[in-house]
This record gives C-alpha cells, structure tokens and sequence, in this order.
C-alpha cells in the first residue's frame, strides 16, 4: 500500500536505414590484385515510447495504462568509410594488406519527453568520431598443402545510441547518458596454421585483441536510494584465445566437422575478469548421396559453464551454466532447383540461456525450446 509497482512495460523504436556500398577490384598483374571499396549509411532514430500497465494506491485497484517520455532523443546517425587493400605474391608467399579510413556524425535533437526525474528536458550532444585502420598478413607455405598465416590489424567501435544517451531504467539498473565516452579501439594479432588436402582440412588459429577505452556499464553514483549506472570507458582490456576447425569427407558422401572455440577477457586497468565466450565444442557429421539427392546432418554443439566473471561491485555479471544441444535436419532434392527439407532445432528441449543474454540477474533471457522446421527452397 502506498507504493507504485510497475507490472510490464513496452517500448517501441523506429529506426530507418539507407546504405550504399561500392567495390571495385583492379588486378594490376597475375600477382597482385588491388581492392577499392566505398560505404556509406544514414540511420534515423525516432523516441521510442515506454508503456507501463501498473497498480496504484492502496488496496486492490485496478491496472493503470499510462505511457512516458522515450529514453533516447531523436537521432540522425551518418557514417562513412573508404577502404583500400592489396594482395601480392612473391615468389609462394602471400602478403596482404589494407587501409580503411571512417568517419560517424551523430546529430542528435530536443525531443519532447526526453526528460529527467524532474521533468525538465535533456539536451542530448552531437558527436564526431573518426579513425584511420590498417592490417597487414602473410600466408607462408609450409609444403604438402599446409600454410603458415599470420595477421595483424587495428579496430575502431564508436558507441552506440544507447551508450551515448539512454535515460530510464535498464535491466534493471537506473541508467543515465554519457556524453563523454569515447570509442573503442583495438589491436589485434592471431597466428596459425591452415592444411588443405584431399580428405581433410584444418586450421589453428591464437589471437590476442587489446583494446583501449573498452565500454563497460558501471555505478558512477552510488549517494542515492538506487545506483546510477551509465556506459564508461574502463580502461586497456585484453582478450585472448583460440580456434581449432577439422574438417573430414569421403567420396561416399560421408562428411563432419569439428570446432573447438576458447576465449580468455581481462580488465587490465582494474585486474579484473571480463566476461567472454566460454569454451565451445561445435560437432557435424551428414552424409549427402548426389544420385538420390538425399541429404541429413546431426549438429551437436556444447557451451561449457562462465565461472570466470567480474568481481569488482560495480559490475553485476553473473556466471552462466553450460549446456547441450542437438539439431538434425534431412531432406531431398526434388529436382535441379527445388529442395525440400524438416529440421527439428533443439531435439531434447533444453532449457538454456546463451552466455551473454543469462550473463544478467535482473533479466537472463532463456532461448527457445524444440523447434520443428519445414522448407521448400528454389533457386531460379
């Protein structure tokens, strides 16, 4: 009694796209061949309006509809980006190499209901951010179709509406804008080793990202009845792993693959964990017969659990369990151009949630159950 309690809420965004890309490719002799490409987007963002049905007052009263301002302002989004790269052979080894350059406007606009706890109307910032990017790579022949491969290149990230200028309560965190965060930027190097041959192929790949200015939520005021959280840039992050792909196949048609994923995050800054991937085994194995044009494939895929998360008081990551899930899917071609197919997703209906949407205690997301599929593909 006395007290408003919020039961649900519903909030709804307009967002319009308009891109275009072009890309021209030059080859200059039999070795080297040169990549040119041009993008460019334009998004707007309309305030998307938060319905809330609610119980008032004492006693049993009933549901009370009532709709608030939207907790991000009207927004125009325009980016552009140049790209070049090369690819050259010197005697068998491979170099490649490339360049793009990037450029986000952020022109944001006073929008009615886009206000504080005090009703008084927020002035969100325009924003500019640019970067220049390059990578370089090598393929080296190692004989008997094995490849040594090496590269590396440098990334940018300009944060997002949300990031930049949420206002309202999110995941159940009062979450407020920030007008100074700043991209993140990144670093990245993997090495390796690629096999192709007449049954089988492989690949084993190590990588380490290091970011700096990573963006994380955190509580910048905690002097209040609730925290205030907002998106920070915590610092120099460093993320590390590992990739390993097998792939098999006779010539009866039988074939599978396997794939084993492994990542390693840590906040350098604060020495503290950073909630990643955990360790993923990915398994197929089908079998495809070309005179009968029947085809089936049995798909298990395995997450293992996230213990290792944050443990500083202003994250509220939590660890996540791990699961497994099977998927098969069979069919046939019925003719040149037509295929029928059944897939039946998540055989033995398990309750799961992918790591980063059950990272969350106020709101873990669980993933659909045991989905049944049927499709009729054509290509004209």
């Amino acid at each position: 009694p006395g007290f408003v309690i919020p039961q649900t809420s519903l909030s709804s965004t307009k967002v319009e796209k308009l891109g275009f890309n072009f890309q021209e490719l030059y080859r200059v002799s039999s070795k080297t061949l040169l990549t040119f490409e041009f993008d460019s987007w334009r998004e707007e963002i309309r305030s998307d309006l938060i319905s809330i049905s609610r119980l008032e007052g004492f006693g049993p009263f009933p549901f009370n509809d009532t709709t608030i301002g939207p907790s991000v302002p009207d927004s125009d989004w325009k980016a552009l980006g140049v790209y070049v790269s090369g690819e050259t052979h010197l005697n068998d080894v491979q170099f490649n190499a490339g360049l793009r350059w990037d450029n986000f406007w952020v022109n944001a606009r006073e929008t009615p209901g886009y206000v504080d706890d005090d009703d008084v109307l927020l002035i969100a910032q325009d924003a500019n951010f640019s970067a220049l990017n390059g990578s370089l790579g090598i393929v080296f022949p190692l004989g008997k179709g094995v490849n040594a491969v090496g590269n590396i290149g440098s990334a940018f990230r300009a944060p997002n509406v949300v990031e930049r200028y949420f206002y309202g309560r999110a995941d159940g965190n009062l979450t407020r804008p920030n007008p100074n965060i700043k991209p993140e930027r990144g670093v990245t190097i993997d090495v390796g080793f690629k096999g192709v041959h007449n049954t089988v192929n492989y690949s084993v790949i190590g990588f380490r990202s290091d970011y700096t200015d990573f963006v994380q939520l955190l509580i910048f005021d905690s002097s209040g009845v609730e925290p205030l959280w907002r998106f920070e840039n915590v610092g120099d992050v460093t993320i590390s792993g590992f990739e390993v792909l097998v792939e098999g196949f006779r010539d009866n048609g039988v074939y599978g693959s396997l794939g084993l994923t492994y990542q390693y995050g840590n906040n350098n800054t604060e020495d503290n964990p950073v909630f990643v991937s955990p360790f993923k085994v990915d398994a197929k194995v089908g079998y495809r017969h070309n005179k009968n044009r029947l085809f089936g494939e049995l798909h298990m895929r395995w997450t293992g659990d996230q213990n290792r998360i944050p443990t500083v008081a202003t994250l509220t990551d939590q660890p996540t369990n791990g699961y497994t899930l099977f998927h098969i899917n069979g069919g046939v071609t019925v003719c040149n151009q037509v295929r029928l197919s059944a897939t039946v997703r998540n055989i033995f209906d398990k309750i799961y949630s992918e790591p980063f949407n059950g990272r969350s205690p106020n709101n873990p997301l669980v993933e659909p159950g045991r989905n049944f599929i049927l499709s009729l593909n054509t290509q004209i």
